[in-house]
């Protein structure tokens, strides 16, 4: 059935004629500022790859369940025959055509954001892990095919980092998804009645979210650790942005930590400043590491094992 484009409606009008990198400089300040050591093309369409992961995500987070389900399931319609008249989507399938990029990554990202529809509750760490490659380790695949990588072990890593970013995104906005009813963390880590507890004041609920947060960001670590030990397999031009994106991002992190893991203190970012530094910082690092020309013989099974029964993790 052909859309109305002449509606309003932005997912079936707008979006792709936004220019991507204002998109990404407007809403992805930190993987903006890791851009500019990219190639100009690899920039940009990243920017592409984030505009259409930010339409999408939208959907799932500012549009009511009864029609972001629906927008959804058509983009993964689209994506899965390989056209659209949604001309984000459209732009999106160009670019996998453009650079060779499996749809399939894609297809998993929208089936993680359909996760998001309704409460969400999770309740085991392999359920946590499997939410976290489906919406932010599918970005990680995605952006490999933006670099040009031809390592097939390079996918592997480029999910631990997606994981560990998302891990980042929940343990930062515990407070703002329990609000809208989203409750990231396991059960098996803290009951749910307490998560929810905490934002009425519940003192003993706070500690114990903060016991959460600091699990989550624990297991952020382990996670950058392991997907930074592999940027070897990305193209030499390419390491650099992915190991300054990941420093700038576990920093969240740790300011998250500075804050003693409080859930009620605002938004935790990195300002410009601190942006500097750790990107010198981040130089320092890729020096001393030989610009990561070993590679590691594989990735760690243990952090690797909720993936078991994921296709393309193992590509």
């Amino acid at each position: 059935m052909k859309h109305d484009t002449s509606q309003s409606d932005p997912f079936l009008s707008g979006g792709a004629n936004d220019d991507a990198i204002e998109v990404l400089s407007r809403h992805g300040k930190t993987f903006r500022f890791a851009g500019i050591f990219l190639e100009k093309k690899q920039l940009k369409n990243s920017a592409r790859l984030y505009r259409f992961c930010r339409f999408a995500d939208d959907l799932a987070d500012h549009t009511s369940p009864s029609l972001a389900g629906p927008r959804l399931r058509q983009i993964k319609t689209d994506l899965e025959i390989g056209a659209s008249e949604i001309p984000m989507v459209q732009d999106f399938l160009n670019l996998t055509t453009e650079e060779n990029i499996d749809r399939g990554a894609a297809i998993d990202l929208i089936n993680g954001l359909q996760m998001d529809l309704g409460m969400v509750s999770i309740e085991t760490d392999e359920d946590l892990i499997q939410y976290c490659y489906h919406v932010a380790g599918t970005v990680g695949l995605l952006m490999c095919g933006v670099l040009g990588v031809t390592h097939s072990k390079a996918y592997q890593f480029a999910i631990y980092l997606g994981i560990a970013m998302q891990l980042t995104n929940i343990a930062r906005d515990i407070e703002e998804d329990a609000i809208s009813n989203r409750i990231y963390v396991p059960n098996t880590w803290v009951n749910h009645h307490h998560v929810e507890e905490f934002l009425a004041g519940v003192n003993e609920a706070a500690v114990e979210t903060g016991f959460a947060i600091k699990k989550m960001l624990d297991l952020a670590d382990r996670y950058y650790q392991s997907g930074i030990s592999g940027l070897g397999y990305l193209p030499r031009r390419a390491r650099f942005p992915i190991l300054v994106a990941a420093r700038l991002y576990q920093a969240i992190g740790t300011e998250i930590r500075k804050l003693g893991y409080a859930h009620n203190k605002g938004r935790c970012y990195v300002g410009k400043s601190r942006k500097v530094f750790l990107t010198l910082k981040s130089l320092q690092e890729f020096i001393a590491n030989g610009t990561f020309e070993t590679l590691p013989k594989q990735h760690t099974s243990e952090l690797h094992h909720p993936l078991k029964d994921y296709p393309l993790a193992y590509s």
